[in-house]
């Protein structure tokens, strides 16, 4: 696992876990991860963020995941709802991906 895997996979557990420790009802972390199907990087970086979303539990966090224009304008799933992928990345300030 590479450095950016691994201080990604700690920051999401500790932030998971130090909501689920406070929380006085269930919480669930929503984690918002920018991609696209041309960067390889985000494909390379998609099992480790993956596993660390499944061992967490789904009830525990949710992923949603958001598609650019870049580096791949052809991304079917940033064309399937431009609108919204292009808001969450600009309020956000996402300048490259992967980014979660």
């Amino acid at each position: 696992m590479n450095g950016f895997r691994k201080n990604f996979v700690a920051a999401l557990l500790t932030l998971s876990t130090a909501v689920c420790a406070h929380a006085a009802q269930r919480q669930c972390v929503v984690l918002e991860h920018f991609t696209n199907t041309s960067c390889g990087p985000c494909f390379a970086n998609n099992p480790a963020l993956e596993a660390a979303v499944n061992e967490m539990g789904r009830d525990t966090c949710v992923k949603v995941s958001y598609h650019v224009n870049w580096p791949g304008p052809n991304d079917e799933f940033y064309l399937h709802n431009t609108a919204e992928n292009q808001l969450r990345w600009q309020w956000y300030n996402v300048t490259g991906v992967p980014d979660p």
